[in-house]
């Protein structure tokens, strides 16, 4: 297996990978490799916990994310099935 050395991180992209690996219990390392090899289809891309989403989310994303579910739980189930043909 190769070596890659990551230069210029920003603190957020680190930050954000030290929380993802430090609830999955895996070492960053890890999670940064799996999520390369999602990011370039090499592995399908793992569903989401969304019991854990609010724990990896900054509070605004967080927010954001609870408004957009209100708001969709108010949509009919149907709102987006059209019957129209073009």
């Amino acid at each position: 297996m190769s070596d890659l050395l990551l230069r210029d991180v920003t603190p957020e992209l680190f930050e954000r990978l030290h929380v993802l690996a430090s609830h999955s219990g895996r070492p960053i390392e890890s999670v940064a490799a799996e999520l390369l090899r999602q990011a370039v289809g090499l592995t399908p891309r793992s569903p989401t916990d969304l019991s854990r989403l609010e724990e990896v989310l900054q509070d605004t994303e967080s927010q954001l994310l609870v408004e957009a579910i209100a708001a969709m739980e108010g949509l009919p189930d149907d709102s987006f099935v059209t019957t129209d043909r073009v």
